[in-house]
């Protein structure tokens, strides 16, 4: 029998409600939204049975400080934890159908395959013909980690502020699938090249720095 329990959706949010939300039943899975925005106390989206944070960083800085901290969401007997944009595509039952079939493969590391154009990476684009692959790497756009794994990363997580590299560096230290028989759209443009980051690196930058780390 299916135990929800056992996953848990990660989504950074601001005041837009994530667009697998329309869908949402929390017998699926569990739901946690850290929210990034400006005004805490509207943060609210009725009927959702859901956990929320409160840390003002740019997502993976955020993902560190709760995978830091033993009390933390992440640490409560998951199996497997999938950290999503929200401007993502996807419905819950879809999302579902996922976490049943990287659970039943034990994937370390997955993802949905994309829509054309959703992704700078054409190996992760949907494939017809396919219904799972083993990829170079699963995109920070929406990574799922075995509990296990993401533990093991969890050094890695917090040296990079953009993001950007990150990707690289877990496709070199573990196994990444993507499911092709689930179809993600993402509807974002990338942004995250023109940020300012505290430690006055460009993106760019911090992605050579960290290959360079740990190839």
């Amino acid at each position: 029998m299916f135990d929800k329990s056992r996953f848990l959706l990660y989504c950074p949010v601001n005041d837009k409600e994530p667009h697998f939300i329309k869908d949402y039943h929390p017998a699926y899975f569990d739901l946690h939204m850290n929210y990034y925005g400006d005004n805490d106390n509207n943060f609210c989206f009725e009927g959702f049975d859901h956990t929320k944070s409160f840390i003002k960083k740019h997502k993976w800085p955020a993902i560190s400080d709760l995978l830091e901290d033993q009390e933390s969401i992440l640490h409560k007997g998951y199996s497997y934890i999938m950290f999503m944009d929200n401007d993502v595509i996807i419905s819950s039952s879809d999302l579902l159908d996922f976490f049943n079939i990287v659970n039943d493969f034990k994937f370390p590391i997955s993802q949905p395959s994309v829509t054309r154009l959703s992704s700078y990476w054409s190996f992760l684009e949907h494939r017809e013909d396919s219904f799972y692959r083993l990829v170079r790497f699963c995109e920070v756009m929406m990574p799922c980690f075995k509990y296990d794994v993401l533990l093991s990363c969890k050094d890695l997580l917090s040296k990079s502020e953009s993001g950007w590299g990150l990707d690289c560096v877990w496709g070199y230290q573990h196994d990444n699938y993507v499911v092709d028989v689930v179809v993600a759209k993402h509807i974002g443009g990338v942004t995250s090249h023109n940020w300012k980051l505290s430690n006055n690196k460009t993106p760019q930058k911090e992605k050579e720095d960290l290959i360079k780390e740990y190839k």
